[in-house]
């Protein structure tokens, strides 16, 4: 039935070129016209969340009202943490920061205060106005701020002449995430002007690690596409030594992204980081289609078959085959819509439809150029048909390999399968968005830098609400907080909790000596504490307690980065703040300890997906194939590379990005193209002849596309070793081992079950 279709296609578009042709422009005209609506922007709910995730929609009306963990750092090299110059600089620092509508506050030793006394009265005094009254000697202060229960470990550096500033944004759900990048490149303008050099400052935090990482991202991504499709021209070029199948290829890849990437902005004009890497996917797609009716085409003229009827049969033949594979591809792509992500989805969306569209217009433009061009000469002779002989002469001898020996070989593919599954399940999965950056990239250095003079940057925030008002100060639940914050900063993940107990144990601190006992106190003693504390003005206590003092916000430095490990010290934290009483209500947040939970809903979805695209695609083989026992066999060389890739992160690798997980929803898509060309030339050989011939035939006609498609894969992929992203570096890595090993299996194991019969 798909083949008659196929004939009909392939004969109409042969004998109306010119209309196909024009068709084909028509649309490739509006699809550039709609390109420019593209929005290039990302937002952590369009990424991860999506609009109806309870945590995130509490996380974020947690931000609006105590803000944001959304902060940037920045550490700076300094002569004297406290001479005038330091400080005269930090201030126009701060001047020119604060007048940016993005920034909630700015804090540093410039702006730190303290309650405590000044000659014989209480009072708040900025370190900043102590050290220039009393310039001379300003060890003093320097000891009581890198003490102190808030700023101590934060502001001024322990073992270095280095201070740190604190930028805090206003929750702006909004804000794209592209936005990044230039945020900080104007933070760190602003240092410049301020007096600072640029090789004293050095960013950290979070925030600042995403900025970079989506720069890499964006600039790895906008470099990979064009080399990467340099390559396959070069490696196309290399495999048939002539530019008429570079012009084919070129012509119907670009289409076909051209189209796919139309379809995309039609259904969602804001492009985020994720989408980006769609054109990548299906240029590369595109060429394996292509490169296939190729191949087909010359073996079909050195058959002596005309030209036309050549190009016919190579479209029909190939073009069956390539049905299954491409409608096998589009459901792996599709699987990535299992993942509870809009990004995810809507890549998964774009690109299955990108790979039927891609199908669709190698069915129609190649046959259309192969008529237009000249009958190409023999492909066997010069340096190319050396490679040719040679790859004859490779597939031949796994022919006559398996053809000899099909059991044993089957025995040594078992034992590798037991080893590879066994290597797969030693991976485990976690996310340190440092960890994606390359050594050498500038946010990885100056990450180290801060990691080695400050606490660590990664903040969770727990939330303590009480049902009536005043209730987070009353002197029972107060001793309560305090107890559980000294037992939090006892945890080894733990570096500091910053709360306004700490406050109180500042200004008491500062009233009484640092040697006095602080607590426990009476609901008196706290209020009267308070308003000391309300001396420091308005903003003194809004980003730790809510008008009503029903709610406090407490703030945990954590010394660990992957968001695995921060959602597991949230899980802590409200289990031990359950203890806090029956009437109290704890709840742990952030970024990090949220995209730790969305990791178990991602590897949920991946499995999901991944079930998905194993048994549909089964299933389709099946029925591809009219047998099923074909069908549940020819599974069996699909899954080896899924576990090859996930061996090597086993074995090699202490933790896996769980942005690898794409990989093998990719892999499987794409992977099992090989076997379906394989199975379907075999079973039509097998018509016309007995089987060790049909398995030579196949090996022959099928064998060589194979091979050379499996060449373009790989070289498509390696660019993106390239690149200083972990994301984009490990499919370079994993794709490109997934394809060789699909390769060996779909020649050497397949046959094999070919040879035995249980591939019928």
């Amino acid at each position: 039935m798909v083949k008659h279709v196929l004939r009909r296609v392939v004969e109409f578009a042969l004998r109306r070129r010119l209309l196909v042709t024009l068709l084909i422009a028509g649309i490739t005209v509006a699809a550039l016209a709609v390109l420019p609506r593209a929005i290039v922007a990302t937002s952590l709910e369009a990424v991860f969340f999506g609009p109806d995730h309870a945590e995130y929609q509490s996380y974020k009306q947690r931000a609006a009202k105590f803000g944001s963990d959304e902060v940037f750092m920045f550490g700076i090299d300094v002569d004297d943490p406290l001479s005038p110059q330091t400080l005269d600089r930090l201030d126009e620092f701060h001047r020119l920061t604060e007048a940016m509508p993005e920034v909630r506050r700015v804090q540093s030793v410039a702006n730190l205060s303290r309650v405590g006394l000044v000659g014989e009265t209480i009072g708040v005094r900025r370190y900043a106005d102590l050290a220039r009254d009393g310039p001379a000697d300003t060890t003093d202060l320097l000891h009581e701020i890198r003490t102190d229960p808030i700023a101590g470990g934060l502001f001024v550096s322990h073992d270095h002449p280095a201070v740190l500033v604190l930028i805090e944004n206003h929750f702006d759900e909004s804000r794209s995430a592209e936005q990044g990048p230039t945020y900080v490149a104007t933070l760190r303008k602003n240092l410049v002007d301020a007096g600072f050099s640029p090789e004293s400052i050095h960013g950290g935090g979070l925030m600042a690690v995403l900025a970079e990482m989506i720069e890499e991202s964006r600039r790895t991504l906008t470099v990979m596409f064009p080399l990467v499709t340099l390559c396959l021209l070069l490696a196309v070029f290399a495999m048939f030594g002539r530019l008429w199948p570079v012009v084919v290829t070129t012509v119907s890849a670009l289409v076909a992204v051209t189209w796919t990437a139309a379809f995309s902005v039609l259904g969602e004009p804001v492009v985020n980081i994720l989408m980006s890497i769609l054109p990548t996917f299906v240029m590369i797609i595109s060429f394996s289609d292509v490169v296939h009716i190729c191949s087909a085409y010359l073996l079909n003229l050195e058959a002596e078959q005309d030209k036309e009827e050549a190009i016919t049969n190579a479209t029909v033949e190939v073009g069956a085959a390539c049905f299954l594979t491409s409608i096998t591809t589009a459901i792996g792509f599709f699987a990535l819509t299992f993942v509870p992500a809009p990004a995810f989805q809507n890549l998964g969306f774009a690109a299955a439809f990108g790979v039927l569209v891609a199908y669709l217009l190698a069915m129609l433009i190649v046959p259309v150029c192969l008529k237009t061009l000249p009958t190409p000469s023999d492909w066997h002779r010069g340096r190319v048909g050396a490679v040719q002989g040679a790859i004859d002469r490779v597939l031949m001898a796994m022919c006559d390999l398996t053809t000899a020996r099909p059991w044993p070989i089957i025995g040594v593919f078992v034992l590798i399968v037991a080893f590879l599954g066994y290597g797969t399940s030693l991976v485990q999965f976690e996310t340190d968005f440092e960890q994606r950056l390359a050594e050498d990239n500038p946010a990885r250095v100056d990450a180290r830098y801060m990691a080695d003079r400050f606490i660590d940057s990664t903040l969770i925030d727990v939330y303590v609400d009480t049902p009536t008002a005043n209730g987070v100060i009353e002197a029972d639940t107060f001793a309560e907080l305090a107890a559980f914050e000294l037992e939090v900063e006892s945890w080894p993940e733990v570096e500091k909790v910053v709360s306004y107990i700490d406050l109180m144990r500042a200004t008491h601190r500062s009233i009484v000596g640092a040697d006095a006992e602080f607590g426990p106190f009476g609901d008196d003693e706290l209020a009267q504490m308070m308003v000391l504390l309300e001396m420091e003005g308005p903003d003194a206590m809004s980003a730790f307690l809510d008008f009503e003092r029903r709610s406090t916000r407490m703030t945990v430095y954590a010394n660990i980065q992957g968001i695995v490990a921060q959602f597991d010290l949230r899980q802590r934290l409200e289990s031990r703040g359950a203890r806090l009483g029956d009437d109290v209500d704890i709840e742990a947040t952030g970024i990090g300890p949220l995209l730790g939970a969305w990791l178990d809903e991602i590897l949920a979805g991946q499995r999901r997906g991944l079930g998905f695209s194993l048994f549909t695609i089964m299933l389709l083989l099946c029925l591809g194939f009219r047998s099923l026992r074909a069908g549940v066999v020819s599974m069996v060389p699909n899954v080896i590379p899924l576990l090859a890739a996930g061996a090597w992160c086993g074995f090699l690798w202490d933790q896996t990005d769980s942005d690898t997980l794409i990989v093998a929803m990719i892999a499987l898509g794409i992977g099992v193209d090989d076997t379906i060309h394989f199975i379907s030339r075999y079973q039509t050989e097998l018509a016309r002849r007995p089987k060790a011939e049909a398995l030579r035939e196949t090996f022959r006609y099928s064998g060589r596309g194979i091979f050379i498609t499996t060449f373009v894969f790989v070289v498509g992929f390696l660019p993106a070793l390239t690149s200083d992203y972990s994301s984009i570096w490990a499919m370079g890595l994993l794709l490109p081992i997934c394809f060789v090993v699909a390769l060996v299996a779909d020649l050497v194991l397949v046959p094999a079950l070919c040879a035995v019969g249980l591939i019928r």
